[in-house]
């Protein structure tokens, strides 16, 4: 029997991203941050915030993740050796575990619906076929559970590697020879300013927090830089993206790979370049 119940898998998935769709729009807050204005930014965070925050800064610039990925960064993802760091994306990983349920409580809507047709239960068989996730879940057999649970392991995880500089490798190697939690988040927890999220160490920051820190990074530095009203955590994102599309020759295909984007026009759209879409 499945050690985990219907209730508990659906309780899991429930926040699980959808898959990304190509209806991205310019927002007012996610812009890009020019090199120039990543400098000023970089110079603050210096000489204004704790290193673990500069940390995140570059981590985000050179790998490009989200915000929570990045956050949920452990040493032992790291490859001191190879100058590499290894993660499992949680948004396309999570829309592949939703898919994988949904696949499988599909299959148990069929057996019912099957089942009623064999005796004839024309009730029955509208029933199931309007039934909720819930509802099918907690119709579930043990063998079905089972199925279940099965279905969501062996979902593909989204798996990015990115080569980080020495100089970041560095300072997160210092970070880890300092760092006296014993949870092996880069970015725990008892980082934190707050003394209640410092109790609640053994995890990591959480994205609000992080997003919080920069959004006073930003306003600090509003009159430093362009078009400072527009940025957010997100941005660094952003940033790298418009990175790497420089880098690869103004390569479309490659910030579409590195981002996951469905078409060219949405990958243009997010970095900001509407008129080349």
């Amino acid at each position: 029997m499945s050690t985990l119940t219907a209730a508990q898998l659906l309780a899991q998935l429930r926040q699980n991203a959808a898959p990304i769709q190509s209806t991205a729009t310019r927002t007012n807050t996610k812009a890009p941050i020019s090199e120039p204005d990543q400098g000023t930014i970089r110079a603050y965070i210096e000489q204004h915030e704790p290193a673990w925050l500069l940390a995140f800064f570059d981590l985000s610039l050179e790998a490009g993740w989200r915000t929570a990925d990045c956050a949920n960064l452990r040493y032992d993802a790291i490859d001191w050796d190879a100058g590499t760091v290894t993660i499992t994306v949680a948004k396309q990983t999570k829309a592949a575990q939703a898919r994988a349920l949904a696949k499988g409580l599909k299959e148990i809507r069929e057996a019912r619906q099957a089942a009623a047709l064999s005796a004839g239960d024309a009730v029955a068989y509208m029933t199931w076929g309007a039934a909720t996730r819930d509802e099918l879940a907690a119709a579930a057999s043990p063998a079905e559970l089972d199925r279940l649970g099965a279905l969501v392991a062996s979902a593909p995880r989204k798996v990015d590697t990115k080569r980080l500089s020495a100089d970041l490798l560095a300072r997160l190697k210092g970070m880890e020879a300092a760092a006296f939690w014993g949870d092996g988040y880069v970015f725990s927890r008892a980082l934190s300013a707050s003394n209640s999220a410092r109790l609640d160490s053994g995890k990591p920051l959480s994205r609000q927090t992080v997003w919080a820190r920069f959004t006073g990074v930003f306003r600090a530095c509003a009159e430093q830089i362009a078009n400072a009203a527009k940025l957010s955590a997100y941005s660094l994102r952003k940033s790298f993206a418009v990175a790497l599309y420089n880098a690869a020759g103004r390569s479309v295909a490659a910030v579409m790979r590195a981002m996951g984007h469905s078409s060219e026009a949405m990958s243009l759209r997010y970095m900001g370049l509407d008129d080349e879409a």
